[in-house]
């Protein structure tokens, strides 16, 4: 068959189209790219205003979360950011230093915790001039060293848990004790306990309050 140059450029572009459809596939255009008729295509995908494209999809910004990546969270919570990534304070860990983290007390910490605290609760005596009336009352609690002073006692770090931070005060007499715990993460929380004197007197008292600013 004599080959015209009419057939030859029909069978050109045959030979050309077919090898065109051939030269991409998925997985060989870019990350925001797709194949459609042997070429690469960019993605035409509108991102939220704290959205960007990776891999053909919409993903959260730095400091977003949800679903829209309209929720805000802040970068280094308890901590700050180098090269990168946050450095975070001591009893924080995460990505964002927003989660609390077990371990031992940071004696040089206590300082967090002091300041006037609105109080509410009970103190009872018993024995012969038992009595129990309620507390509704402002407290202080100051720093003696790495010690708290609460009620007139200095209370030494005593356990550092998932949510709380305790000081304790063990007097000689038997059964004695006063507790002071505050949330970890809201250190403006205030929980104490409190038992002293013998078995014919003696007193106790459970308050819980706030920082007053």
């Amino acid at each position: 068959m004599k080959i015209t140059p009419h057939l030859f450029i029909l069978l050109f572009m045959v030979l050309f189209t077919a090898c065109k459809r051939d030269t991409c596939s998925n997985s060989a255009c870019g990350p925001n790219e797709v194949c459609l008729d042997g070429e690469c295509w960019p993605v035409n995908i509108a991102c939220g205003s704290h959205q960007h494209l990776e891999n053909n999809a919409c993903v959260c910004d730095s400091g977003w979360l949800g679903p829209q990546c309209d929720i805000h969270q802040p970068l280094c919570v308890h901590g700050y950011m180098q090269d990168g990534g946050c450095i975070c304070d001591y009893g924080w860990s995460g990505e964002f230093c927003n989660t609390p983290q077990s371990g031992t007390v940071d004696y040089n910490t206590a300082e967090s915790f002091i300041g006037n605290y609105h109080v509410t609760g009970t103190r009872s005596t018993y024995g012969q001039y038992a009595n129990s009336y309620d507390i509704d009352d402002t407290m202080q609690v100051r720093s003696s060293g790495y010690k708290l002073v609460f009620e007139g006692y200095e209370h030494a770090p005593d356990g550092y848990m998932s949510w709380n931070t305790r000081f304790v005060y063990y007097p000689s007499c038997n059964n004695c004790y006063s507790i002071v715990t505050f949330k970890k993460h809201l250190k403006d929380s205030i929980f104490y306990e409190m038992r002293n004197g013998g078995i014919s007197s003696g007193s106790t008292a459970k308050y819980t309050g706030v920082k007053v600013e």
